[in-house]
């Protein structure tokens, strides 16, 4: 039997986020504190005019499943989905579009899928559970390869707040914690971010005192080593050969003599170029899509040609998709205007 997962998709683009400066997000300051201080009624008003639906089936589930997302916006402005399986409402998970870096939901290689990034369906046994388990690790990110699952989040022990780094196994279903280590009180703890290379190498966001750094962890043979000081927020390039990070000299303002975001040769480990923008990006290849907030475009940036800007594509708007196909790229943005929420698509020729 055929198992639909619909996902009424309505993603969120709220006002403040296109006047928000990128130099704070990119100092380590969340988003979501800026909205909620300055626009808490508009998110609490805010309605949701999108009517695009995703399908994907699966040939091998016996399960109809719909992932539906709701009217209501919830207090901190996440977006709330409802699971219904066969009618039956399983549970739900919340949605921040526009800080997330995964998507709304991930398909792993069992079949399962990850929602949000704290919520996880098991096909097999049709229920819907904490994606950290018996872990109880509050998840700030996620990533996949293959049946591993990275995650990096906050447990709470002793009334002290701890970051750690654990791996799920998808198949045996342990969890193996990775490395932990303490944030400084004032800094928001969720700004971290992990990301698998394709050899099974994991980089992960780590913090001595208050200088940040991105270690490694080999899975074959489980070394943990510095792979970069001064540095946090690593997004590796699908093939592995490039990063985008966050070269930042310390956590604390008034000891910061550099915070700029940067592409990496990630065998090399050194800077190629800076990147103007958010940390939000997307990557096709070795190409990088980034929101230059400064001038209201798209950068394009060719990896391989040294970070060479090959094209800007206007886009006031916040994009929260890009596909590329036949030199062709399509781009899914969400507006915020008088109250309502829109989906926009532009498609723009890549040369």
């Amino acid at each position: 039997m055929k198992k639909g997962i619909w996902i009424i998709a309505a993603l969120i683009c709220v006002l403040g986020v296109t006047v928000i400066s990128f130099a704070s997000i990119n100092s380590g300051l969340f988003v979501r504190d800026k909205i909620l201080e300055e626009h808490a009624e508009d998110i609490k008003k805010t309605k949701v005019d999108v009517k695009e639906q995703i399908s994907i089936k699966d040939e091998k589930t016996p399960a109809d499943i719909n992932i539906i997302q709701s009217k209501k916006i919830a207090d901190d402005g996440s977006m709330i989905f409802e699971v219904v399986n066969n009618g039956k409402v399983m549970g739900s998970f919340y949605y921040k579009p526009w800080l997330e870096n995964r998507p709304v939901f991930t398909k792993l290689e069992n079949g399962d899928f990850i929602l949000g990034k704290t919520m996880y369906y098991s096909t097999k046994e049709q229920v819907l559970k904490p994606l950290a388990g018996e872990v109880n690790l509050s998840i700030f990110d996620y990533d996949v390869l293959g049946n591993k699952v990275a995650l990096i989040g906050k447990q709470d022990k002793n009334n002290e707040a701890i970051m750690k780094v654990f791996i799920y196994n998808i198949e045996t279903k342990e969890y193996a914690e990775v490395d932990s280590f303490k944030y400084p009180n004032y800094m928001h703890q969720e700004t971290v971010l992990l990301c698998w290379k394709s050899n099974e190498e994991l980089f992960y966001d780590y913090c001595e005192g208050t200088k940040p750094l991105i270690k490694s962890y080999n899975t074959h043979n489980g070394d943990k080593k510095v792979f970069m000081d001064s540095a946090m927020n690593p997004q590796i390039s699908p093939q592995g050969n490039y990063m985008v990070l966050l070269k930042i000299s310390s956590l604390n303002k008034s000891d910061r003599t550099i915070d700029e975001l940067q592409l990496v040769d990630v065998s090399k480990k050194e800077k190629i170029t800076k990147v103007n923008g958010s940390k939000k990006i997307f990557w096709h290849d070795d190409l990088l899509f980034v929101k230059n907030m400064d001038e209201a475009v798209i950068e394009v940036l060719d990896c391989k040609a040294g970070g060479k800007k090959i094209k800007s594509i206007p886009m006031a708007d916040m994009p929260v998709e890009i596909k590329v196909s036949n030199n062709n790229v399509k781009i899914k943005s969400y507006k915020f205007n008088e109250g309502m929420i829109t989906l926009n698509e532009v498609d723009e020729a890549l040369k």
